[in-house]
């Protein structure tokens, strides 16, 4: 199981939030590695700064693909960076 799991707004019950971070050089192969996994994610990535060198995502995960989900993120190894909670919104500019 992810080591943090933040559960869905209440019109969304089973669904969790993963709160990930991927080097902006990283984030086109990340983006293909979660389509191409059929369904066990739903991912936005969040407003931040053009000049940051990463990309912060919100991951949805609907209960049955945690343990997958989190095998999944494991795997990838230092590409992504599992984070402790939502990260604050920060303006584009």
């Amino acid at each position: 199981m992810p080591e943090k799991l933040h559960p869905a707004p209440e019109f969304s019950k089973g669904v969790y939030w993963v709160f990930v971070r991927v080097k902006k050089e990283d984030s086109a192969f990340f983006y293909t590695v979660l389509e191409a996994q059929d369904g066990i994610v739903s991912y936005s990535t969040l407003p931040g700064p053009i000049t940051d060198h990463f990309r912060d995502m919100e991951l949805q995960v609907p209960e049955k693909y945690l343990e997958e989900c989190d095998r999944l993120l494991g795997s990838l190894g230092d590409l992504v960076f599992r984070l402790p909670g939502r990260p604050p919104v920060q303006s584009k500019i």
